[in-house]
């Protein structure tokens, strides 16, 4: 005799089931199905960091809110960190700005004003660093929000080149260089753009500058521009932009640059007498800075004895840093020369480097080692 089991199914409505597959799944559903690799579902839900640009939210200013090229130069970092300008007259601000990504919150952005008749281009940008080794034949998406003070054309230019000479390997593209064309008006707008990018050199160490441009002739002097939440990412979806803390952020531009600021009586570090007319002190860095760095500064004094104070700098340079092994410093030992030595003997007495109450808050020392 044989066993039969009698098995029964509910129903099913073809019409319902088509209908949930036409369901809304979602700004970070639509992403993940159009993810065509792990990486790129894997940026799509958030995993890791993903924006390759340092400060895109323009959080971090460090060199202050404000600043103005004096000559045409490369690499003229004048508030925004990470962000430099090139044309002689062009000022850059940090502003505080509402943009309409729904949020109703104000963020950071930078803007660019053209202040010279001479060469009316913004050319604003970062240096990424090992560019071709990260993004060289990679497919990448960019994205940020902008507005100007009219309707302006401008590119967003992607140059592989060498960071000493600031040779360009240029490739196809606006005006020989690869890049995205766009439009600025004056309401906020989110832009995107996602294409492949190309470096023919030879030369995996190169840098790539990415630069906000334009047409020579095509701006007037007093036009500006405004951006914040630039973001670049590897991929082929332009994802919302990835916010990081304050904390993390300022970490990652002090590789670059680290400023010590104060005013009015504000300790630095302990220095030692080394001969007649100079000081030895050692600094720890915050970060491993990414070279031996450029020192800049306003406003040093030392303390000494029972409270005297001695102003004025001659110089001030690396001394007895080593600078023959220069990758990931994390330590400067300085060598400070002020204008008077009040300390009368070598190596047992010590004095405290300050700021003096003169130029008040405008104080500073500041190591840099920008691309």
């Amino acid at each position: 005799m044989t066993n039969r089991i009698k098995v029964s199914k509910p129903a099913i409505n073809i019409r319902e089931e088509l209908a949930d597959l036409k369901q809304d799944t979602g700004l970070k559903g639509q992403e993940l199905m159009r993810a065509d690799t792990a990486q790129e579902a894997r940026t799509a839900i958030g995993a890791g960091r993903k924006n390759m640009i340092i400060n895109g939210g323009m959080d971090v200013a460090q060199r202050g809110t404000t600043g103005t090229c004096s000559s045409d130069a490369y690499g003229q970092y004048k508030s925004v960190d990470r962000w430099s300008l090139y044309y002689n007259g062009s000022t850059v601000a940090q502003t505080e700005v509402n943009i309409p990504d729904g949020t109703n919150s104000l963020v950071k952005a930078a803007k660019v004003t053209v202040s010279t008749t001479t060469h009316p281009r913004p050319w604003f940008g970062q240096r990424i660093e090992h560019g071709s080794k990260l993004l060289n034949n990679k497919t990448v998406s960019l994205s940020f929000w902008g507005r100007s003070n009219t309707t302006l054309d401008a590119v967003f230019e992607f140059r592989f080149q060498d960071a000493v000479t600031n040779a360009t390997n240029v490739v196809n593209g606006w005006n020989g260089v690869q890049g995205y064309e766009f439009t600025l008006t004056s309401e906020w707008i989110k832009y995107e753009w996602t294409g492949v990018l190309v470096d023919t050199s030879v030369n995996n160490t190169r840098v790539i500058d990415l630069l906000i441009d334009a047409e020579p002739n095509n701006w007037s002097n007093n036009d500006w521009l405004e951006v914040t939440q630039v973001q670049l990412e590897l991929g082929s979806v332009a994802t919302e932009f990835e916010h990081r803390s304050y904390g993390e952020e300022l970490a990652l531009c002090q590789r670059y640059y680290y400023r010590i600021s104060g005013g009015d009586y504000s300790w630095i570090t302990e220095v030692q007498r080394h001969n007649s007319t100079g000081f030895r002190s050692v600094i720890s860095l915050p970060v491993p800075l990414r070279d031996a760095p450029e020192i800049s500064h306003s406003g040093l004094a030392y303390w000494h004895n029972n409270g005297s104070m001695q102003t004025g700098t001659s110089s001030i340079g690396l001394g007895y840093t080593d600078t023959t092994n220069t990758v990931n410093i994390t330590q400067l030992n300085i060598e400070w020369i002020p204008t008077y030595m009040s300390l009368t003997s070598d190596g047992n007495l010590s004095a405290m480097l300050s700021f003096a109450n003169s130029p008040g808050w405008g104080s500073y020392l500041a190591f840099e080692s920008e691309l």
